[in-house]
């Protein structure tokens, strides 16, 4: 496990802190610190704790102000929290037992550094609420099985990610900092920085799992198993929304030929026609379609690519093998 203690404190604040308006790392090798904006009038910093170092004088209400001092100027604070944590990277061996399913941190825990703790429990959720539904209507039990399947190699390829970052980020060797330092300025100089950040995380696409077929091996490649983009659509009222607001929690085929969105109707499954039933204004989904040389796409309730296809031919197929994924729990239209 990762076993690194940081001192974590909450303070009230009259004002916002306007020096800091957005969560920062300082990567000082003496005492690394974190620093960021919570809700209005409140404010935390996090300072790491060297092992073998004695906390209770840091968490001490006296104490706690001083290294507070340099942050504040004529904000007035009141320390409402100090507590030390300690960071781990751990995850459960299985997370099924035939009734018993383990999610967020029960079955995963994180370091902080990638801002995915609470983000992977919340795929868990979005990811085992479908199929809890689905199969408490009628599915095979072993549907839950996909669970594991998809959410496991995800969380661990984030929590290598948070490992990575915190090593970056707490390291105490002054040459390793000033190393770490000077790649950094010379990564946001050349833009590279922002290239970066666009891919350092891993991509929404599961390998494995309830998919009308395996998905690529190569992540890049997946098409069936990764996750549909969100743009706005605008509805039949005329009002602009995110897709999900459309799509609800149905399974739904998005397509802009009348004859597919037929097909999928016919099979029991609701599809969703560009220029009937939404508008596309900045033509996301047009352009994915075209894109991925398809003529509609089957999402999930969770918005992940079940199956898609180029011809009216496939549809069938697609929803046959649905069919035999959720059994009784086949949507009727």
């Amino acid at each position: 496990s990762f076993r690194q203690r940081w001192l974590v404190v909450d303070v009230a604040l009259d004002r916002p802190l306007d020096r800091v308006k957005h969560p920062h790392f300082f990567g000082d090798p003496e005492r690394p610190v974190v620093c960021l904006p919570m809700s209005p009038g409140r404010h935390r910093w996090e300072w790491m704790v060297h092992p073998g170092e004695d906390v209770e004088p840091m968490i001490d209400p006296e104490s706690i102000r001083r290294p507070l001092e340099p942050w504040l100027g004529e904000e007035t604070a009141e320390v409402e929290r100090a507590v030390v944590y300690t960071f781990h990277h751990r995850v459960a061996e299985r997370w099924r037992e035939g009734r018993v399913l383990l999610a967020g941190d029960a079955a995963h825990l994180t370091p902080p550094f990638a801002g995915q703790g609470f983000s992977s429990g919340a795929r868990d959720a979005t990811n085992l609420a479908w199929k809890l539904e689905a199969v408490l209507s009628g599915a095979p039990a072993a549907l839950m099985d996909s669970y594991e399947a998809e959410r496991r190699p995800h969380v661990e390829a984030m929590i290598r990610l948070a490992v990575t970052m915190g090593k970056f980020i707490q390291t105490s060797n002054s040459r390793v900092a000033v190393g770490r330092d000077l790649l950094l300025r010379t990564l946001e100089v050349t833009g590279i920085n922002h290239w970066g950040r666009q891919r350092v995380k891993p991509l929404p696409a599961y390998g494995d799992g309830a998919f009308a077929e395996t998905p690529a091996g190569l992540v890049f490649k997946r098409i069936v198993g990764s996750q549909f983009p969100q743009p706005e659509v605008v509805d039949t009222k005329g009002c602009r929304i995110k897709l999900d607001g459309l799509t609800g929690l149905d399974w739904t085929a998005l397509t802009s030929e009348p004859e597919v969105a037929d097909a999928f109707g016919s099979q029991g499954i609701r599809s969703l026609l560009a220029g009937r039933d939404f508008e596309d204004p900045d033509k996301t989904i047009s352009d994915w379609l075209i894109d991925h040389e398809s003529a509609w796409v089957l999402l999930r309730p969770d918005q992940f690519i079940y199956a898609c296809g180029a011809t009216l031919e496939e549809v069938k197929p697609a929803t046959d093998q649905l069919r035999r994924d959720l059994g009784r729990a086949f949507p009727t239209g």
